[in-house]
Order: C-alpha cells, then sequence, then structure tokens
C-alpha cells in the first residue's frame, strides 16, 4: 500500500490506515486488493479443523474483551455457531467506526493485538 503512495502503518500481519476521503475510497479499495492478492494463501476455514477455528474465535472474543476495557465502544461478539456460519468472517477491528480506527488501532495494537501470535 506504502508503495502505491498510501499512509499506512504494517503490524501483526496487517495494515492499518488513517481515515480515507470520500473521494478517494475507490482507489485506496482497489490498491488494497491488489495488495492483497499478492499475499501468501493459507488454509482456508473449511480446510481448518475445528480445534484450530475455536483457537481463532477464543482469540478475537478475548482482543474484543480488552478493546472493550480500554473504551472502545463495539458491539456484543456473535456466538460461536454464528462466526462459524460466518466462515470466520468477524474480527472485532472489523467493528470499530472507520473514522476511530487509525486512532484505535495505535493505541491498543499492542496490548489488544489483531492477528494471534501463531498467525503471524
Amino acid at each position: 500500500m506504502a508503495e502505491r503512495g498510501w499512509q499506512v502503518e504494517i503490524s501483526d500481519g496487517g495494515i492499518a490506515s488513517g481515515p480515507v476521503p470520500d473521494a478517494q475510497k475507490e482507489q485506496y479499495e482497489k490498491a488494497s486488493e491488489e495488495c492483497w492478492a499478492l499475499a501468501p494463501k493459507g488454509a482456508t476455514f473449511d480446510e481448518m479443523p475445528e480445534p484450530d477455528r475455536r483457537k481463532y474465535y477464543d482469540f478475537y472474543v478475548q482482543t474484543r474483551v480488552c478493546l472493550v476495557n480500554g473504551g472502545v465502544d463495539l458491539p456484543a461478539a456473535p456466538s460461536y455457531q454464528a462466526w462459524s456460519e460466518a466462515k470466520g468472517a468477524w474480527r472485532p477491528y472489523d467493528d470499530v467506526p472507520d473514522d476511530q480506527m487509525f486512532e484505535v488501532y495505535k493505541k491498543f495494537k499492542d496490548l489488544c493485538p489483531e492477528v494471534p501470535p501463531w498467525a503471524r
């Protein structure tokens, strides 16, 4: 993303960017998709053993608790069943409003990691 001119912070296997102006959102999304297409692929959700799925879910729930305890207003986590049916689509940082994401991520990235340590 940085090579494409976007201001981002790289950490824990992901990126965080500041607010993107509405007029540039389409360009940002295109650049993001291009970058993720270059990333190595891991096992799909369906290929992941059930104990590993549970480990990821529990990690994300704990990250959510950490963020909420730090003062971030987030909705309740989905149930494990709902999360599984959505193929693991929910992550707590996804619930942070776009206009707060950069500051929240900067403040909590080390205390409330986005990516599990075994997946880095």
